[in-house]
């Protein structure tokens, strides 16, 4: 692996790595909130699907409110940001996150379902932007895509173990205690990280709040864009693959198993994609996996065996992470060292969960329309949009991505 073998033969160090304990401490903790959220989301999903807790109409919405609560929080993020450190913000969302998982035990359900996935939602949403914002300074080097498709690959790697987990676990206590125990371990391995020197830390900014919004939308539009098209086209993927793999004949734990086998797809993607965005940009390389994208998906239409859905989708699924992974090192090279860097990261979280909030709607309207080939159809028109929007970029440049100024 591109990423792994650079990272092991010449050290972090080398790629411009200079807190290494920080740099193995977020690592380890985006593993253990990687692990937690594979075993304890695939497994709420299906569970809500399965036993029939609320209707279709409701069952979709409970699908969504997660992404509402993270969605609030991006909105206040900056403002956040002003009053209390990233270290701290990420310790509290975790222990909230810890908490609201153990609720699950005797609340999964009932109507409280929703008011723990919203809160859940938020705290999560809580975590990955202090963190991100966080590692953005930890990551200012020459290899950021390298570095941020490392974390990816992590993340992937442990939410794929945490889902495949399902299939040798029937007891509901047991699914959230292990998931509770992952987030508190992330709490207390962060603990001894060390803050960003200042001048690469969050800045309050002079200008009003809605000002700074402006400004860093106003600089790289299209990144913006580009993101609430990832998250409309793809982030109900994760909730209806699994529901999508039942629909093939699989039972509950193969399903969840189905899925975690795709997730390893990101650990063959996101460095092959890392390595030739560091070289040759972003642009280019997100354009090219847009049209694999489409092609991937068109084959799982024509090609109907299970063995064939099974490759495809892994390939499917690692070019999403990807897509990920390489939104999130381009925001945070564009504004790195900026004072924007809070609003940036918040703008880019909002567009794209504003998106997200909509992508299980439209996916559960879609597969209750067009039955189990609805959810490929979606991922079509999803990669689809991407490939458009991408080629303008690249074959109509108007504006230079440059990284802004402070």
């Amino acid at each position: 692996m591109i990423v792994f073998s650079t990272l092991f033969s010449i050290g972090p160090k080398k790629l411009g790595i200079s807190r290494i304990s920080d740099f193995y401490c977020v690592l380890l903790a985006f593993f253990c909130v990687g692990a937690a959220s594979g075993l304890s989301s695939t497994f709420t999903n299906i569970e809500v699907h399965n036993l029939r807790i609320f209707d279709p109409t409701l069952t979709s919405v409970d699908f969504t409110v997660g992404g509402i609560g993270a969605l609030i929080i991006y909105f206040i993020f900056p403002s956040l940001s002003k009053f209390a450190s990233l270290k701290k913000l990420i310790l509290i969302s975790l222990i909230g996150t810890t908490v609201l998982t153990l609720l699950y035990i005797p609340f999964l359900e009932t109507d409280i379902n929703f008011l723990l996935r919203f809160s859940r939602g938020a705290a999560l949403g809580l975590f990955y932007i202090a963190l991100e914002c966080y590692v953005s300074s930890l990551f200012n080097t020459p290899h950021r895509a390298t570095l941020f498709g490392l974390s990816s690959i992590t993340i992937t790697l442990s939410y794929a173990l945490g889902s495949s987990l399902i299939s040798a676990i029937s007891s509901i206590s047991i699914v959230y205690i292990i998931s509770a125990i992952l987030f508190a371990s992330a709490a207390a391995i962060l603990l001894v990280i060390s803050m960003p020197p200042e001048k690469t830390s969050v800045k309050k900014t002079s200008n009003s709040q809605a000002l700074a919004w402006k400004n860093a939308f106003s600089l790289v539009p299209f990144i913006f864009i580009f993101c609430f098209l990832i998250g409309i086209g793809f982030s109900g993927e994760s909730t209806y693959f699994p529901i999508f793999a039942e629909g093939l004949g699989l039972i509950e734990g193969r399903a969840a198993l189905l899925y975690s086998f795709s997730l390893l797809g990101g650990i063959v993607m996101i460095p092959i994609s890392s390595y030739f965005a560091d070289h040759f940009g972003y642009e280019k390389v997100l354009l090219l996996l847009s049209a694999l994208g489409i092609l991937m998906c068109l084959f799982v239409s024509f090609l109907p065996s299970l063995l064939a859905v099974i490759i495809l989708f892994f390939f499917i699924v690692g070019i999403l992470k990807s897509f990920s992974s390489l939104s999130l090192a381009w925001v945070s090279e564009v504004f790195n060292g900026s004072d924007l860097l809070s609003t940036s990261m918040s703008i880019r979280s909002i567009v794209h969960q504003l998106g997200g909030i909509c992508s299980p709607l439209i996916i559960g309207y879609f597969m209750a329309t067009l039955g189990n080939t609805g959810f490929v159809y979606w991922m079509v028109i999803g990669f689809l949009l991407c490939f458009i929007a991408l080629g303008i970029k690249v074959f109509l440049p108007k504006h230079s991505s440059k990284k802004t100024k402070s």
